[in-house]
């Protein structure tokens, strides 16, 4: 019978600290990746076009693997730089989406950066605009002679709002650095039902930098980088060093402040396709109730080459 009760009050334990991890992470809307260094451009507008190349990446994370109801998040991304009416310009498609618990957001946002060279690199300032789905689905159990019949609890809800981003992004051949705001008009979520319509998405901060390091071996170099995301009521920060051997055998560590400890292996092919994947330890209160955060990235940088037509010269014998 104790061990039971004990069984029974370590998943209520579990229930409510995933609902209020779940609560953290719906105020800090924005996933927090672990990869964050291969796709600036989810985050950041102004990095549309920043490669000079035409880039495509996409991201599969399981949070907290094994725990029902855990944040899983899909992205995919493209952005490219191209020249309009004479203007350096980049643009860009994100979509995305993530589960939490009873939650879905799916969604769609184009980007356009103008961008300029500034000393050995470019910067872009960039804007971005789209539309948010956040579903809510929820299968509710009410023991028996408590349910009174109102319908105060929600079970299916759907709503679609129109969503914004601004941002500014730098990058060198050896650096780079980025400052974004998303979600600017923290746009309210309107459900039909009264007791779920206080839902929203609120205003996110983020900066990020890394920097390639050459070692005197020629074939090793080290990228050390930061990622910061802030609501400002809840800050978290994404330390990482990653070693690279040949520019195609990739290995690091990260560490994020509350949440986890990262180990990161990647290679890239000789066509330039990238792969990698991440696993996070957890440092948090759940640690013991799941079995990690597993995230997997491919990426892949490539350039159009347009070939000029072969000149031909008439003979001068026919003229």
């Amino acid at each position: 019978m104790t061990r039971r009760f004990t069984a029974i009050t370590q998943r209520v334990y579990v229930v409510i600290i995933l609902m209020m991890v779940s609560t953290m992470l719906y105020s800090q809307s924005d996933p927090a990746l672990t990869q964050y260094m291969y796709n600036n451009f989810f985050y950041n507008p102004g990095a549309a076009g920043s490669a000079d190349e035409i880039c495509l990446n996409a991201t599969a994370r399981q949070q907290w693997f094994g725990l029902d109801g855990a944040p899983q998040t899909t992205i995919f991304s493209a952005n490219a730089p191209f020249n309009l009416f004479g203007i350096n310009s980049g643009g860009g498609l994100n979509i995305y989406n993530e589960t939490i618990g009873f939650h879905n957001d799916l969604g769609f946002h184009g980007s356009y950066a103008y961008r300029m060279s500034i000393g050995d690199g470019s910067l872009g300032i960039g804007v971005s605009g789209g539309i948010i789905n956040r579903a809510f689905d929820a299968n509710w159990y009410t023991p028996e002679g408590l349910d009174d019949g109102s319908g105060n609890l929600p079970t299916n809800e759907s709503a679609i709002t129109f969503d914004m981003a601004f941002g500014v992004f730098y990058r060198a051949e050896n650096f780079y650095m980025g400052v974004s705001s998303t979600h600017l008009l923290e746009n309210n979520i309107d459900y039909k039902t009264a007791a779920n319509d206080i839902d929203y998405h609120k205003r996110q901060f983020h900066l990020t930098s890394g920097y390639n390091l050459q070692l005197a071996n020629p074939l090793f170099e080290v990228r050390p980088s930061f990622f910061i995301q802030s609501d400002l009521a809840v800050t978290q920060f994404t330390l990482n060093t990653s070693l690279v051997y040949n520019k195609r055998l990739l290995g690091g560590v990260s560490y994020r402040n509350g949440d986890a400890i990262s180990a990161l292996i990647g290679f890239e092919m000789r066509n330039g396709v990238r792969i990698s994947y991440s696993y996070d330890i957890g440092i948090n209160a759940l640690q013991q109730y799941n079995d990690g955060t597993h995230e997997f990235s491919v990426g892949y940088c490539f350039k159009i080459e347009t070939e000029r037509a072969p000149k031909k010269y008439k003979s001068i014998r026919y003229l």
